[in-house]
Parts: C-alpha cells; sequence; structure tokens
C-alpha cells in the first residue's frame, strides 16, 4: 500500500522525532511512504521513504500556513 503524508512540518522541528519513528514503522511493516512537505528536495536522501517538496508560506499573525 502506498501512502502520502502530506505536513507543513519540517523534519527539522523538534517534533520530527515523531514523524521519523512513525514512518520507519509503516515502512518496516512493508508500507511504501512518501512524505510530501516544504523540507528541500534530497533533504530525505538519508531516509528510506521517498520526498516531495513543495512550497509552504506561512502567513503573517497566523499559526498555520497555506500551500501554493
Amino acid at each position: 500500500m502506498q501512502i502520502y503524508w502530506f505536513t507543513g512540518r519540517s523534519l527539522k522541528d523538534l517534533c520530527s522525532t515523531t514523524q521519523t519513528s512513525l514512518a520507519s514503522g509503516l515502512i518496516k511493516r512493508g508500507y511504501e511512504l512518501t512524505f510530501v512537505n516544504p523540507d528541500e528536495s534530497g533533504s530525505h536522501a538519508d531516509w528510506p521513504w521517498k520526498h516531495q517538496s513543495i512550497q509552504f508560506e506561512a502567513l503573517p499573525g497566523c499559526a498555520h500556513g497555506h500551500l501554493e
């Protein structure tokens, strides 16, 4: 099964250990995973999943950003 994980968070965030642990567990169970987030292309090369970079900008004064 292919899973696409869309998130506005970077793996540079403090919460990334939760994301990487969960992602690694999914892969160990045979799932194919693609992270879709604002990290630079190629920045996930050392991880066992695929990565698709997207542009993401936070709006001033908002806790959440928007995808473009």
